[in-house]
């Protein structure tokens, strides 16, 4: 995967945003995994059989290998934000003895300075929101998305995370 440049699009919270699937099975894979990396959002992803292929996978996370398996009820319990028909296709999935893992944007190894700037506004569950240069900028950022998420979700999960040589957790929303 080639190292992307500091990201000037801003990530910004969208109502109703639903978690991506990555299919590890599918002939563009690599691409679809690529793409949804580059989106900032946290994302699920059936794994390929190919131990050659995880091994591409592990390469992106900053441990070096890949996130524990989920089990149903993780997938259950986020069946709120996929699609139904993503829903179904996990599920298929786990019940034929496939592997899915949540891709954590918070771990993955090219979401650091420059690529992200010093504050970032993250949510465990959708991923990277948006990332400033000032800490004034990142509390309005986590301002509108807990002002966005209330009437919609009633979960605001998102906070502050500075870069200090790794990613600290600033400020609970």
């Amino acid at each position: 995967m080639q190292r992307s440049p500091v990201i000037q699009e801003g990530m910004n919270a969208t109502l109703f945003r639903n978690l991506d699937v990555v299919n590890g099975s599918s002939p563009k894979w690599l691409e679809l995994m690529n793409k949804a990396v580059e989106s900032g959002g946290n994302f699920l992803m059936v794994l390929p059989e190919s131990e050659v292929d995880q091994a591409k996978i592990s390469g992106l996370f900053l441990s070096g290998h890949n996130p524990e398996p989920l089990a149903r009820f993780t997938i259950i319990h986020l069946s709120q934000y996929l699609e139904p028909e993503d829903f179904d296709f996990l599920m298929l999935a786990l019940d034929s003895g496939r592997k899915l893992i949540l891709v954590d944007q918070l771990e993955l190894a090219l979401n650091m300075p420059p690529r992200i700037r010093t504050f970032m506004v993250y949510s465990g569950t959708f991923g990277i929101l948006s990332h400033h240069n000032a800490l004034s900028d990142a509390r309005a950022s986590i301002g509108r998305f807990e002002d966005s998420t209330f009437s919609c979700r009633h979960n605001s999960d998102a906070c502050i995370y500075l870069w200090d040589d790794r990613w600290l957790l600033l400020d609970e929303a």
